[in-house]
């Protein structure tokens, strides 16, 4: 016979390949003739049957007790030949030949050349023939005496043609027991666009260590057609005998959508259904039981694949989980469902690409012999690339109707018969999840639902999790964090019938009156000023349910004298805030600034860190931090941040603003001077009359760094002289072209500090012009200062020191009394000369006269309140002269003549005879204030405005609860001595008179040690 009449060659091949297939089909048949009749010899000649697979087989074919080796045989497949003649051979020498036979059958895939050969729908591949060839070729085939098969290819490869018979060819597939339907829905357009998850989930249900399984997503998408696509290539594939030996199919569909509508094809189904089922097609017994099954075939591999489980979980959920549990570990079980699984592992289904969604709609048309619509791209649009929906439309479509009308009326029918099971069966949790996610006007992250629905956010992100996998719920791709919202199909369905409405009412309310306050306290903020820089600053972004707070914790850090349990109370809240999962950066730094006020300043500081990695480009947080960092001199890790600021373009006034850009570059220079790096300040700032906006920022570190750049230097003249030159002289233009101000007034009075410690210091000789520039910015400044000091005023004791050390210049050029003493002297309160006992032989007198060498001392007026007159009357028998206030240090004590060893008079002017050098603290024997013994209660602190250890102090508790307050120009030991205080330590003061509002500030301190007391 001619190939070409041979029936069973497909259309379409190539004649070598119909040539291919024939040989192969013809050796193959052969191959297995030859099997068949090696096992039946060998039963009858060595009497040894294969009981174990005889009874499986009879299992399957309907009789449990057994079938013989003759009706085994012909209802065996090519696999279970070979099983069937490895039993036989076992401890035989032709055992060997059998498992080399069977892994030749394995390595070169003979199950799938078989089911190429009969099935319709698998080309023939030219590599099959070849292999077979070999096999059949190889010594094994001699050695078990399957002459025929090697016979069958001597013929085929001389073109003598033998036809296998026809039921051999069609009916006789490789096919693993099962009761799949025979036809597919989906086998006219075949399994379109899921070529990906069709690879995923027969990698799942080949993985023997999941033994329950489940295809999740809405009605329509696809779930059935995937799932039986996969079952059938598992049927036909012999390898997979491995792990599965029968599959089961059960359907619990009870409804199917049409293009007329929604159609009931079951009744109810229950849990029973299924079991009966499963039991009828394991044993072959209408009353079997699923208990019988179970007791027969516990150790038989079984893939039960139950479709649509939704309708169970919806009526009767606990009955599945009994179901599974009460299952062999050997059975396994893969289900269809539009809800959830628990304990399944989850293949999520998706609806198709716009490519696959396409690809279906031609095909299918293509089927129905339609020409193809002109709008056939808003046909799958308006479908969503749901397959089923593109069918139902194309349906309509073809049945006369507008396709605006067909695609209306599906969508709507669909949206019910895919969802409304799914709402039905939902958690009252799961319901108002998603009616916040109806009432948001947007995506919402797990902490906007945390927070509109008052819920913790792990059980925000488990209902998510179960709400995901039902395809109710998508995710939204963002940078920041992960956001969630409806999918468009239950969003239509609850805008027609509502979850919960009264609870999407009061959500809708609740989200709208916290967006009308966060933009109205947005609005304050900006007018208020509070930029971005601001460690008050709520940013723009934080979700409206959560301002609120954030804006009620930045006014109660604004004011002057918060209430302490208000404080305590928000600590809570944004605690409470912050363990819901909030992970805002304002949060952060707002707690972190609350401890701080509260004087937790480790965890605040730990507080502001997380903020500012929450948040790396959050500027406020940053400042913040460096803030704190450099008041706790940790300048190096301050001036890394205020860099990164700069680097991070807050430093640019074009893109951030001309008060932004001060305020960073301010912090960072500050911080770099702080930490010594004067000198490469001063050159970047030494053009700062150039610098625009950022002059005066720029200017007043210019001036800090000339300044502090000498501050430690005294000793060697010329340099001090320059520093302190340049930083007055840079003074005085900027108070011509910025007036006198705040910030300038506070750096000044820096400035004038420093020029009284260097006035009173014994070696610093500057030139005459310096000590005239000096005395005339002193005595022409100090008074403006005082004016618009927040901390100082012309009565202040610190006042009246700076200018009486001052005046040792004014004396020194032979000048009249500082220009601005008068002024000075009369805005201050003149101070009593304290009682003396005058001694006989002395006149107390104003005024001294001068000496005779010695040009005439101008008379000066009384000093102000707690400041010795800068001349004096002789001091009686008994009274000692006043003692000048201790120096810096670094720094030596002014000096007068005659004063105390080692202290000599200014160059060119003696004071008058037994007249006191000017001074700043001190009582004249009798009247000096009273010793006090006091525990010391903090560490010496750093005054962030002026970092240097000369402006340091601490805190001490002495008796009746009274607290002090102590500088380290107050204390007698040396700079270690001092930095070695700790608190519970004791020191022996002298107070000074009560200070408004603030701690007893003191005139001298010694520490007291249990061996050695200071008299």
């Amino acid at each position: 016979m001619s190939p070409d009449k041979k029936s069973w060659i497909e259309p379409g091949e190539f004649p070598d390949q119909r040539i291919m297939r024939m040989q192969a089909a013809m050796v193959l048949f052969a191959l297995e003739q030859s099997l068949g009749l090696f096992i039946r010899e060998w039963v009858q000649t060595r009497g040894t049957a294969p009981t174990k697979t005889l009874k499986n087989l009879g299992a399957r074919a309907g009789s449990p007790g057994g079938i013989s080796i003759d009706q085994a045989i012909p209802a065996s497949y090519l696999g279970e030949l070979i099983d069937i003649a490895l039993e036989c051979t076992k401890g035989e020498s032709e055992y060997d030949a059998v498992a080399r036979l069977q892994r030749m059958f394995d390595l070169l895939e003979v199950y799938d050349i078989r089911n190429a050969i009969a099935h319709p729908n698998r080309p023939f591949a030219p590599h099959y023939w070849y292999r077979l060839k070999a096999i059949v070729a190889d010594p094994v085939i001699q050695r078990l005496r399957l002459s025929s098969a090697y016979s069958a290819l001597v013929s085929a490869m001389k073109g003598q043609f033998q036809e296998p018979p026809e039921e051999w060819l069609k009916a006789i597939l490789w096919r693993l027991p099962n009761n799949i339907p025979a036809l597919f829905e989906h086998e006219v357009t075949g399994l379109v666009g899921r070529k990906k998850d069709r690879e995923n989930l027969l990698k799942i249900l080949r993985n023997q260590k999941l033994n329950l399984l489940a295809i999740v997503a809405p009605g329509g998408v696809g779930k059935t057609a995937l799932l039986l696509d996969c079952l059938r290539e598992i049927c036909e594939t012999p390898a997979d005998i491995n792990w599965v030996e029968q599959v089961v199919w059960v359907s619990a569909k009870t409804h199917v959508l049409t293009s007329e509508g929604e159609k009931q094809i079951a009744d109810d189904f229950a849990i029973h259904d299924a079991t009966k089922i499963v039991a009828q097609e394991l044993l072959g017994d209408d009353s079997a039981e699923l208990k019988d099954a179970i007791k027969q075939f516990e150790s038989r591999r079984i893939l039960i694949a139950l479709d649509n489980l939704e309708t169970l979980l919806r009526d009767s959920p606990e009955s599945f989980a009994e179901f599974y549990q009460s299952l062999p570990a050997a059975w396994r079980v893969v289900v269809t469902s539009r809800v959830t699984v628990d304990s399944a592992t989850t293949l999520t289904l998706n609806h198709l690409s716009r490519e696959g969604a396409q690809q279906l709609a031609f095909a299918y048309l293509k089927w129905k012999s339609v020409d193809v619509p002109p709008d056939i791209n808003r046909l799958v649009e308006r479908c969503e690339y749901n397959p089923l929906a593109i069918k139902l439309s194309i349906d309509g479509y073809c049945a006369g109707g507008s396709l605006d009308e067909v695609l209306s009326r599906t969508r709507r029918d669909l949206v019910q018969f895919s969802y409304k099971v799914l709402t039905s069966s939902l958690e009252q949790s799961h319901r108002y999840l998603l009616e916040a996610l109806f009432a948001s006007e947007g995506a919402l992250s797990r902490n906007d639902l945390a927070a509109t629905l008052d819920r913790p956010v792990d059980d925000i992100a488990n209902a998510l999790a179960k709400l995901l996998r039902t395809s109710l719920v998508v995710r939204v791709p963002v940078e920041e964090e992960e956001k969630y919202e409806l999918s468009a199909g239950i969003r239509e369905l609850m805008l027609l019938d509502p979850l919960d409405l009264d609870f999407r009412m009061g959500v809708g309310e609740r989200r709208r009156r916290a967006t009308t306050l966060g933009m109205e306290y947005q609005r304050i903020q900006t007018e208020r000023g509070i930029s971005p820089l601001s460690p008050f600053y709520v940013p723009t972004d934080i979700p409206s349910i959560h301002s609120l707070l954030a804006f009620r914790s930045s006014r109660h850090l604004r004011m002057k004298t918060p209430d302490r349990t208000e404080t305590v109370n928000l600590v809570d809240e944004l605690r409470q805030k912050i363990d819901s999962g909030v992970e805002h950066s304002c949060f952060y730094r707002f707690l972190g600034l609350f401890l701080l006020k509260l004087g937790d300043r480790p965890r605040g500081i730990d507080w502001l860190r997380k903020a500012v990695n929450a948040a790396p480009y959050d500027p406020a947080s940053r400042i913040a931090l460096a803030y704190e960092l450099a008041f706790d001199n940790e300048l190096g890790e301050a001036i890394k941040l205020s860099q990164e600021l700069i680097g991070n373009g807050w430093a640019d006034e074009n893109k951030v603003g001309a008060d932004s850009a001060a305020l960073v570059r301010k912090n960072n220079w500050i911080h770099r001077i702080w930490s010594g790096d004067t000198e490469k300040v001063a050159q970047e700032t030494v053009g700062w009359q150039s610098m625009g906006a950022l002059s005066l920022v720029a200017g007043l570190a210019y001036a800090q760094a000339k300044r502090r750049s000498v501050e430690h230097k005294y000793g060697v003249s010329h340099e001090i002289e320059a520093g302190l030159t340049e930083s007055v002289k840079t003074f005085e233009l900027i108070f011509q072209k910025f007036g006198l101000t705040g910030p300038t007034a506070r750096e000044a009075v820096k400035l004038i500090e420093q020029l009284a410690y260097a006035a009173r210091a014994k070696n610093f000789r500057p030139s005459e012009q310096s000590r005239k520039l000096f005395s005339g910015f002193v005595n022409q400044r100090l008074p403006e200062i005082c004016q618009i000091h927040d901390q100082f005023s012309i009565e202040s004791k610190e006042v009246q020191d700076w200018f009486n050390a001052i005046q040792v210049w004014t004396n020194d050029q032979n000048l009249q009394p500082a220009k601005a003493s008068p002024s000075i002297l009369a805005t201050s309160s003149p101070l009593p000369a304290p009682t003396v006992a005058p001694a006989p032989t002395v006149a107390p007198a104003p005024t001294v006269a001068p000496a005779p060498t010695v040009a005439p001392a101008p008379t000066v007026a009384p000093a102000p309140t707690g400041v010795s007159s800068p001349t004096a009357a002789p001091a009686s028998k008994g009274a000692s002269s006043p003692t000048v206030a201790p120096a810096s240090k670094g720094v030596s004590s002014p000096t007068a003549a005659p004063a105390s060893k080692g202290v000599s008079s200014p160059k060119g002017a003696s004071s008058p005879k037994g007249a006191s050098s000017p001074k700043s603290v001190s009582s004249p024997k009798g009247v000096s204030s009273p010793k006090v013994t006091v525990v010391i209660s903090s560490k010496p602190k750093i005054d962030p405005q002026s970092p240097r250890l000369a402006s340091s102090y601490l805190f001490a508790k002495g008796p009746n609860g009274v607290d002090y307050f102590i500088r380290r120009d107050d204390y007698s030991g040396d700079d270690n001595s001092w930095k070695a205080l700790s608190p519970g330590a004791k020191l022996e003061i002298r107070p000074d008179k009560p200070g408004k509002g603030k701690a007893t500030p003191v005139i001298s301190a010694v520490l007291v040690s249990p061996d050695n007391r200071r008299k």
